[in-house]
């Protein structure tokens, strides 16, 4: 007898009819990985090939390195193949547990229903939030690259915020070195429309103004005509150009190719259409879709020279495209630098009449750059805090239908202990027999998960509706890719988490008494303690819902019978746009007019004007002073302001 090494395995090898151990024992232990049907031809095949090769293996002294290698490659190709098969074996035993659980959940249709009914609520609903806060905060804008996008946001005493000036922009844009490109946009708004083939009407329109580049730094294109360009965004162009948006052009325009070339005046500005975007795009600003872009140096009323030059006035929004292989990092600390250098060029114009309260509050001020892929947009800020609340809300409605359903499946798994007897004591193994019960569960998430599609559907539709007016038409809110993929994990773990305690439990069975039709005594504790425990879950989990939505439905109580000084029944709110035709004493003398003409209306009571309608949060700022008093060197003096009728 000859002893050797082959890896950490010894043979032996005896005389006359050789029999290698060791290559017998990893045949049946690899063979397992073998789909059933195809075991025994693999066997027999591998049996033979390593017949052949126990000769070679008897010399193993004498071989070479390279022939070692060899040998030992080749003769453990068996555990390739193996593995290579195992596919077919997994698709084999998939399918005939999805056949087999599907039969089980046909047989019992009635709890199939109540259960995926219950999944279906719970599912659709959270993928009803999901999708609002997708298209909210994390579905990336429809333009090129929108990861490389940097958004531009200030810091300061009042809060965060995104608005900036025109004079920064053009210093960032004219000495950014991260960017490739910097753009800058007001908030989309109302503005008035003429066509000039139209005579004249005026159309109401929700328009934009942007910088030149606005559309090249997107990288967003143009189906007809061309973008904006550098040379429309200049005040001595003759006749600047504009891109009207496709959802516009369809509706105004009957998709009519001649568009382009067309002269429109927007807010007293004559353009030119020049071009139309692609369906889908509607710039950086989420929940707003404009029907029209135009420049900013555009106009050339008084009001737009002093927005396009003042560095007081914060009304722009402001997004980079990051160089390839520029840090956000990187980025931040050339634009702060650029900010200081900012300040300190305003201060030395105007420190000489500030307060120190004025002075440490402009230093005080900050510029921060975050990630501009899912665009900008004050939905988010608002809307924040009451979705996580809501998704919290709803992920535990769809934990307790997970317990309810687990209490189900544990009932149902009772009367089922014969056949899982029979199948354990016929020779499945347990794993085995776990596998094919939660396979039945996630089956039974499944459905619940495409009716909850459904449900979700709608569900999104009526959240809309608490939304502002002017986004609820503008937000998508689409079951897209993301969402989808968000329901199918829903689906499948909740499918694990309610079916994993019922299979653990139906599967620890006393094989004697089970297959003599009796109770294992330690069986029943077990399963008892567990439903207990699911009763138990589900109930605490009910009352925390329940108490939450009595305060919520409270508060609600509460802010509706809230005194707010005002009655805001019954009343009508518009405004009066004269556009540039109107000086100062005329449109005083319109606004008296309109005023003393809607007070004698049938059925008015009264009308009144206003700056900001009141309760929507809008106010004005302006500095206080008192006749006979100092204000203290740090006091804030600043006020809001709301300029009323009589």
């Amino acid at each position: 007898m000859k002893k050797d090494r082959f890896g950490s395995a010894s043979f032996r090898l005896k005389a006359g009819l050789r029999t290698f151990r060791f290559w017998r024992w990893l045949i049946a232990l690899i063979g397992v990985l073998v789909p059933r049907r195809l075991r025994a031809g693999w066997r027999q095949e591998w049996e033979a090939e390593l017949q052949y090769r126990e000769t070679l293996l008897a010399e193993w002294d004498k071989l070479d390195w390279r022939n070692k290698l060899a040998l030992l490659w080749h003769s453990l190709g068996a555990f390739a193949d193996a593995l290579w098969l195992q596919p077919k074996r997994l698709e084999e035993e998939m399918f005939q547990d999805l056949r087999f659980g599907a039969r089980m959940l046909l047989k019992n249709r009635m709890f199939t229903l109540i259960a995926a009914l219950s999944l279906a609520l719970g599912i659709g609903a959270n993928t009803a939030i999901f999708s609002l806060i997708n298209a909210m905060m994390l579905r990336p804008l429809p333009v090129k690259a929108p990861q490389e996008l940097a958004l531009f946001s200030i810091i300061e005493q009042q809060g965060p915020g995104y608005a900036q000036t025109y004079p920064f922009y053009e210093m960032v844009r004219d000495h950014g070195q991260s960017f490739s490109g910097v753009i800058a946009g007001s908030s989309v708004g109302d503005g008035r429309l003429i066509v000039k083939e139209s005579g004249g009407a005026v159309e109401p329109v929700q328009q934009q103004r942007v910088s030149g580049a606005f559309f090249s730094v997107l990288g967003a294109g143009v189906v007809v005509g061309r973008a904006i360009t550098e040379a429309d965004d200049n005040p001595a162009s003759a006749q600047p150009g504009a891109v009207i948006s496709y959802e516009f052009w369809r509706r105004r325009f009957g998709l009519d190719p001649n568009v382009v070339g067309r002269q429109v005046t927007v807010n007293d500005t004559a353009l030119t259409i020049v071009g139309v975007a692609p369906p889908g795009f509607f710039g950086f600003e989420v929940g707003r879709k404009p029907d029209i872009w135009w420049p900013i140096k555009a106009a050339n009323d008084e009001t737009s020279r002093q927005m396009a030059s003042q560095d007081n006035l914060w009304w722009l929004l402001m997004f980079g495209r990051l160089r390839p292989g520029v840090s956000m990092t990187q980025a931040q600390a050339e634009v702060s630098m650029i900010f200081r250098r900012r300040q300190e060029e305003i201060a030395g114009e105007r420190a000489a009449n500030w307060t120190p309260t004025e002075r440490r509050e402009h230093f005080e001020r900050r510029i921060m750059l975050e990630s501009g892929s899912a665009g900008v947009t004050g939905l988010r800020r608002q809307f924040r805090r009451p979705l996580l609340i809501l998704m919290t809300t709803v992920a535990l409605t769809l934990l307790i239908a997970c317990v309810n359903i687990a209490n189900l499946l544990l009932a149902r798994a009772a009367g089922r202990r014969k056949e899982i007897a029979v199948r354990l004591a016929v020779g499945a193994g347990r794993f085995r027999l776990i596998r094919q019960l939660l396979t039945e569960s996630v089956l039974l998430s499944a459905l619940g998960g495409g009716a909850g599609l459904l449900f979700a559907h709608w569900c999104s539709r009526a959240l809309l509706v608490y939304l502002p007016s002017e986004n609820r038409v503008a937000l998508d809110i689409p079951l897209d890719a993301r969402a989808l993929g968000f329901t199918l994990a829903v689906s499948v773990l909740t499918g694990l988490l309610f079916g994993l305690a019922p299979a653990w439990q139906a599967t620890r069975l006393d094989l004697t008494a089970s297959l003599k039709d009796q109770t294992g005594a330690s069986a029943s504790r077990s399963r008892l303690m567990l439903n207990k425990m699911l009763v138990v879950a589900q109930v605490t989990l009910t009352l925390f819902l329940l108490v939450g939505a009595g305060l919520f439905a409270r508060s609600l109580r509460n802010l509706r019978t809230l005194d707010a000084g005002i009655n805001y029944e019954n009343i009508v709110k518009f405004r009066i746009d004269a556009g540039a035709g109107y000086d100062t004493a005329r449109l005083i003398d319109l606004h008296k007019q309109a005023l003393s003409r809607l007070e004698t209306l049938p059925g008015s009571r009264s009308a009144t004007l206003t700056t900001m309608v009141p309760l929507t949060g809008g106010t004005l700022l302006s500095p206080v002073s008192v006749p006979g008093y100092n204000p203290a060197p740090d006091e804030n003096m600043i006020c809001n302001v709301l300029g009323v009728g009589p």
